[in-house]
């Protein structure tokens, strides 16, 4: 039978999460160990490696907590190359030499009185390759885990936004649905394309995303805007930015006077050097609450009024 070379460890502690680590390798040191009263946690790294070792022991005297690997320079993380590590069981092997895991070990509740062993448990990792949707061939970063969140996968590109959406093709027909984990099975590279706008812009795909918002900021539609539920929509005074409608509809829009507040009302009140462009209205309506004390009033499903500097394209 092939005898496999394990690492032995004994940590003493200290204080409550202070540890003095040293090692030994003999069958006497071992029952030496044994002889002063401490247990043994057998971490098996389960196709794994700790300094090169498939198993590492460390002893300590009950009760007490296990360091978890990594967090001594004596004992490191285990690798396994083009894995992730999930985390520590407890379990057993079957007859088969298989693992059959157990409860997950936590190193910061859990504490160890008597003889243990933890296994790794492991996944497949990807990396995940970063394409801009309009330039294909082009890599931009490689990334690697197990599963990508929304968060992660927003690569930077100079003077473009980022609209939010990934697709698994350039040609935009197979979306990405975050957290997006893969199978097993489905291959090291996970080829994922990102959709950019050129410009600096919000991200605009629901009303909410334009109430209240900076007046000065440009805004980007990525779909059609229903205001059937946003009742006299909150008109701001002055707009100054770029409204680009992506060639989308705004449907529905009720631009009131409610408030008073202003002298001009639509979508917005007033467009100031502003720029709108690629949207078109459908099925909007003006709601007007006569008030002689403020003088004149403009209404526009767009804007009330506009300056000689503002374009609507």
């Amino acid at each position: 039978m092939r005898k496999v070379k394990t690492g032995i460890i004994i940590i003493i502690a200290l204080f409550a999460l202070a540890f003095t680590v040293a090692a030994c390798s003999s069958g006497s040191s071992r029952q030496t160990l044994r002889d002063k009263g401490m247990v043994c946690a057998i971490l098996d790294c389960a196709g794994g490696s700790i300094d090169g070792e498939p198993k590492k022991e460390l002893y300590q005297i009950p009760p007490a907590y296990l360091p978890r690997p990594g967090s001594l320079i004596e004992i490191p993380e285990p690798m396994r190359a083009n894995y992730t590590l999930i985390g520590w069981f407890l379990g057993e092997r079957n007859a088969d030499g298989d693992i059959v895991y157990g409860a997950e070990w936590d190193f910061s509740v859990d504490k160890m009185t008597e003889d243990i062993t933890l296994y790794a448990m492991w996944r497949e990792s990807f990396y995940f390759d970063f394409y801009y949707a309009d330039a294909p061939d082009t890599l931009v970063e490689t990334k690697r885990g197990i599963s990508l969140t929304a968060a992660a996968a927003t690569p930077e590109r100079t003077g473009h936004t980022y609209t939010g959406d990934s697709y698994f093709d350039a040609a935009k027909q197979l979306p990405v649905a975050y957290p997006f984990t893969p199978a097993e099975g489905s291959g090291l590279h996970i080829a994922i394309f990102t959709e950019w706008v050129e410009g600096d812009y919000i991200i605009v795909r629901a009303p909410a995303d334009l109430n209240g918002a900076n007046v000065s900021a440009n805004y980007y539609l990525m779909n059609d805007l229903d205001f059937a539920a946003a009742a006299n929509w909150t008109v701001r005074d002055s707009y100054t930015g770029i409204l680009d409608g992506n060639g989308y509809t705004i449907r529905n829009l009720t631009a009131a006077n409610a408030n008073l507040l202003f002298d001009s009302y639509g979508l917005f009140g007033k467009l100031v050097g502003a720029t709108v462009r690629n949207l078109t209205f459908a099925s909007c309506r003006l709601s007007a609450v006569v008030n002689t004390s403020r003088g004149q009033m403009r209404f526009g499903v767009l804007a009330g009024a506009a300056d000689a500097n503002a374009r609507v394209k």
